[in-house]
């Protein structure tokens, strides 16, 4: 079993047509996925787009959580 350990993201004030970006000198912005099984899950997020613009962006985009253990993922 893979969970999120939140179901909300706030990420501040943001202006439309203004691009952001939230790096860790920042706040960077961060889930983790934590795998409670006892084999390797895999994870696969997509970039949402919008009119050729990146409107959120995920790293690492894909890999695998070993049994027992958390990825951080960078939003």
């Amino acid at each position: 079993m893979v969970t999120l350990n939140k179901e909300l993201i706030k990420l501040g004030r943001i202006y439309a047509g203004v691009p952001e970006k939230i790096d860790s000198d920042t706040g960077e912005r961060h889930i983790v996925l934590s795998n409670y099984g006892n084999i390797p899950a895999q994870f696969n997020w997509e970039e949402k787009y919008e009119m050729e613009k990146i409107i959120a962006r995920f790293e690492p985009i894909r890999g695998v959580i070993p049994p027992k253990s958390e990825v951080k993922i960078n939003v």
